[in-house]
């Protein structure tokens, strides 16, 4: 399985993101000035711009 496709299982899935320190999916995030435009926002924390991305071409399969 790829990791966007984890991914989209585990936006689905219905949690409290805010719980586990995580930031709902589709929520408003502006970029950091060092993040590539091409990204894709996978979460962030809300604390001090911890964040995490998907970069164009980072869908690997599990072998």
């Amino acid at each position: 399985m790829s990791t966007r496709e984890d991914l989209a299982r585990f936006r689905a899935l219905e949690i409290d993101f805010g719980a586990i320190g995580l930031m709902e999916p589709g929520a408003p995030q502006p970029p950091c000035f060092c993040d590539p435009a091409a990204r894709e926002d996978v979460g962030r924390t809300g604390c001090d711009g911890v964040h995490f991305i998907l970069l164009p071409g980072e869908d690997r399969e599990e072998t």
